[in-house]
């Protein structure tokens, strides 16, 4: 995979309801490793609460690694 390229399909996009990354959004891919089939991500969690009020804040940003298989749970 072009890190570029990935970049651009999926930063922005939140994963879907079937992925344990839920109410969770792309903030970056910051490197993508094909031999184990991951990628270093930046995500932002997003609270959803009563009356379906949706907040996030600084504090919600975070790291991580994710498989391949977990990224195409994003909803495209």
């Amino acid at each position: 995979m072009n890190l570029n390229l990935i970049n651009s399909l999926y930063v922005g996009k939140f994963f879907s309801p079937d992925s344990k990354f839920v109410n969770h959004k792309i903030v970056n891919i910051i490197s993508i490793n094909d031999e184990s089939r991951t990628a270093e991500v930046v995500l932002q969690r997003y609270i959803i609460g009563r009356g379906a009020s949706v907040s996030t804040n600084g504090k919600q940003i975070f790291n991580g690694v994710i498989s391949y298989d977990e990224l195409k749970k994003v909803n495209m």
